[in-house]
């Protein structure tokens, strides 16, 4: 025979039982997402980009693999909608 308890963790959310309610904190999954994509240590800035910045044509063209960033949104994606 099984004895059921009080789900306390479940797909990444933290259920956290108050006495007037449930809280859900995503932390764990934050923490973990932020170490795979290697931006733990990262800050926020106001402008993420160089101010002025004229692109043109000519200009050396660096690859990048999409699907780190498709992962990365697909994360985000995921933390927002649950």
């Amino acid at each position: 025979m099984f004895k059921l308890s009080i789900m306390q963790f479940y797909i990444g959310v933290e259920f956290v039982y108050l006495l007037d309610g449930i809280m859900l904190v995503q932390k764990a999954y934050v923490v973990t997402m932020l170490e795979r994509f290697n931006m733990k240590d990262c800050y926020y800035i106001v402008t993420p980009m160089e101010e002025r910045l004229q692109l043109n044509l000519n200009m050396e063209i660096v690859l990048i693999d999409p699907s780190y960033y498709q992962c990365f949104m697909g994360s985000l994606m995921w933390l927002i909608h649950t």
